[in-house]
């Protein structure tokens, strides 16, 4: 099948709870060129990204990204990455207050 170069995933996780933006499916690898944060909310938030080579209950100190940022208020962040990832790993985000979407681009290969 070759690279797909496209969207891989986008969501707007609840206040305080660490959610899955993107899985590698099985039998592709998947690089990941840049995140997107956009906070929609009239105040500052604090956001959270992290690459975890599993399940969310394994993230580690060494799987953050970003951790806690601050992002001011209807403001966007770009992460400019090329974070390469392995079937099955993850990428997952965090913020303190709903209203913050989180869109993740790049390329999946079979």
């Amino acid at each position: 099948m070759g690279e797909i170069i496209k969207r891989l995933g986008a969501v707007e996780p609840s206040a305080n709870v660490a959610t899955t933006l993107y899985r590698v499916p099985a039998g592709r690898t998947a690089v990941v060129g840049c995140i997107n944060v956009c906070n929609r909310n009239p105040s500052k938030v604090k956001v959270t990204v992290a690459h975890v080579d599993g399940a969310i209950a394994n993230i580690s100190n060494e799987d953050y990204i970003i951790y806690n940022k601050d992002l001011v208020a209807t403001s966007t962040l770009t992460i400019q990455c090329g974070i390469s990832m392995a079937a099955s790993d993850c990428l997952y985000v965090k913020t303190n207050t709903a209203s913050v979407n989180f869109i993740a681009w790049g390329s999946e290969m079979s």
